[in-house]
């Protein structure tokens, strides 16, 4: 009976052991996961910032502080776990945020004793932010076969003295795979034509999604490409997940997209490049925008946007295609019911306006012709 009481013990023990990973820092708070703990070096340096957990964004991210003189640390550990012979690879996604190199220096630390005594670490991988691709999370392996049968924890430890962002998401350890099959069943469907574009006077998203492969070993990740030619496609970024939201996109367009799956093998091969149309939306032809609080026009515009407001004007902000702020006028610079703004040193394109009036707000899509 004490045999088979101690053999459950072992069992549970064991499991649990491994039931902390995959950590997706998902779970709808901003509370440090189950296990994880999170401080800062022996120094003392760096107090007012620490690791944070997105409610909303799922991932682990800490924000820089300038302590120079000083170099702080900041560490995030995990739980215990042994590594067992069959699954020894590390794998997670990180990236930073600044595309100036600001000297953060990024490590990965391994002890088979203490949580948090730092000199009980090993550090087993180093990254800079030369090594990270700003604002784009992407994948990182790393082997952790030697510490087969051991118990151990794993630091992400960032030294900076004024440096840059650090973003953490999808941790896992895995066995040995093969690489992925492709991607199935993509949506929109490839050649897919008339293609909805939702929210086409705002954000103008299209959301894609496609199934994982029935056979061979499960991706870890998926990388995202996307553009307007089959030749030159944009490298997204990298996720966990089998559907992904689009933003910037237009009407009557053709696109092209595909999603590389890959694994601690490396990346799906025979990988096909989808295709698909956007219906052309008839709204911007129309000469005005008239709803129960505003009217513009005309659309397309070559010199000056009419803007008319039954009530008082707030604010009008005019933003191009990837988001960027060209024009900004607040009540210091607009009469209280109409305006005419002076748009001709726009470049041609498609851009978006917005009006603020008495708590009202609208946007429209326009056509700098």
């Amino acid at each position: 009976m004490k045999k088979s009481t101690l053999l459950i013990l072992l069992m549970c023990a064991t499991s649990y052991l491994f039931a902390q990973f995959p950590e997706k820092f998902n779970s709808g708070t901003s509370d440090t996961p189950e296990g994880w703990v999170s401080f800062i070096g022996d120094n003392g340096a760096g107090t007012a910032k620490n690791w944070s957990f997105s409610d909303t964004g799922e991932y682990a991210f800490l924000e820089p502080e300038d302590v120079s003189p000083e170099t702080s640390e900041d560490w995030l550990v995990s739980p215990q776990f042994m590594v067992d012979g069959d699954s020894y690879n590390l794998s997670f996604r990180q990236m930073d945020f600044d595309t100036a190199d600001n000297g953060s220096v990024y490590t990965i630390r391994i002890s088979n004793g203490s949580q948090t005594n730092t000199n009980d670490f090993t550090t087993i991988a180093t990254y800079y932010e030369s090594d990270m691709q700003a604002a784009v999370f992407n994948p990182y392996y790393i082997d952790l076969s030697e510490y087969a049968g051991q118990n151990i924890y794993i630091a992400f430890v960032m030294e900076q003295q004024n440096g840059d962002y650090w973003y953490l998401d999808d941790i896992n350890v895995t066995g040995n795979m093969s690489i992925p099959k492709a991607a199935e069943n993509p949506t929109p469907y490839d050649t897919e034509t008339n293609v909805v574009v939702n929210n086409p006077m705002t954000v103008g998203s299209i959301d894609m999604s496609w199934s994982a492969a029935t056979t061979g070993d499960p991706a870890s990740y998926y990388k995202i490409y996307f553009g307007e030619s089959a030749t030159e496609l944009n490298y997204i970024g990298t996720i966990s997940e089998t559907s992904y939201t689009m933003n910037n996109c237009e009407d009557d367009t053709n696109y092209y997209w595909k999603v590389v799956p890959t694994n601690v093998a490396g990346d799906a091969i025979d990988v096909i490049t989808w295709s698909f149309s956007t219906g052309n939306d008839t709204s911007l032809a129309n000469d005005v925008f008239k709803d129960s609080m505003f009217e513009i026009y005309p659309n397309p515009a070559s010199d000056f946007l009419h803007i008319k407001s039954k009530e008082s004007l707030d604010q009008v902000q005019i933003v191009n295609q990837v988001g960027k702020q060209v024009m900004t006028l607040t009540t210091d610079h607009l009469n209280e019911f109409e305006n005419s703004i002076n748009i001709a040193d726009l470049e041609r394109g498609i851009y978006y306006v917005t009006v603020s009036s008495e708590g009202n707000v609208s946007s429209y899509k326009i056509v700098k012709s």
